[in-house]
């Protein structure tokens, strides 16, 4: 964040918000639904509290992919 806005004025927070996924997501819609609950929680908690410019939300995910042999690979993503 320091690197992208180095002349900006910002401050960074931190929170733990449950994703209401599995543990270990598997597959893009998993993936994708743990990071908008992990939003919708963020925007919950502060949308009282305090002005923000940017929410970020990130969810880590295993995706399935194939090799051009057609072997199936669990990527991590997040």
């Amino acid at each position: 964040l320091n690197t992208v806005f180095k002349h900006a004025r910002h401050n960074l927070q931190g929170t733990a918000i449950s994703s209401n996924v599995p543990k270990q997501p598997l597959g893009f819609e998993q993936t994708f639904l743990g990071a908008q609950n992990r939003l919708h929680g963020a925007l919950n908690l502060i949308k009282q509290q305090q002005v923000f410019d940017w929410i970020v939300s990130f969810e880590n995910g295993l995706i399935p992919v194939c090799d051009q042999a057609g072997h199936r690979h669990l990527v991590d993503v997040g």
